[in-house]
């Protein structure tokens, strides 16, 4: 303790400079707080009402909150991407640090596999058609349209050059 008290004060100049500021966002982080939050109400409300109430929660019912989810996503990801791209702000999402090469090409390469997965899926579940829910289709088919979306800016921000 004693050692404590010879120490040197901080210089004022340290305490003197300007402090940067976050760019404003406007209400996007708002918007996105306030939708989690109501998906988060939402599926809450599901869980509860099947374990708590004689209403029965299939799993039709629960495919149906997650395409839900999935589509809401998927309209998020188009809006960023056309509003990133009119504004040309596509550059600072780049990531210097993605990984290794292998690591890239072990990413496409599962979401290849997870694309082939949901062709036959839906292969499978169109057999059953007659005497199953379509939402089983619905569910690969929307599942497969959430990764085209999705790969798309995914290996922009990998596969950019760093220059």
């Amino acid at each position: 303790m004693e050692n404590i008290h010879h120490l040197p004060a901080p210089s004022c100049d340290a305490c003197m400079e300007p402090v940067m500021e976050r760019p404003h966002h406007g209400g996007g982080w708002l918007l996105s707080g306030i939708v989690c939050i109501n998906i988060l109400i939402l599926g809450s409300a599901m869980v509860s009402t099947s374990a708590f109430s004689s209403v029965a929660v299939t799993v039709v019912h629960r495919q149906i909150f997650l395409i839900f989810l999935l589509v809401l996503t998927m309209m998020w990801m188009v809006f960023y991407m056309v509003f990133t791209s009119r504004q040309g702000q596509e550059a600072s999402v780049r990531d210097a640090n993605a990984g290794p090469v292998w690591l890239k090409i072990g990413l496409v390469l599962f979401g290849l596999l997870s694309l082939l997965m949901d062709v036959f899926k839906i292969a499978h579940y169109v057999g059953y058609l007659h005497c199953d829910s379509a939402v089983k289709v619905a569910m690969p088919a929307v599942q497969a349209a959430y990764l085209f979306i999705q790969v798309p800016e995914f290996l922009g921000t990998l596969f950019r050059s760093n220059a």
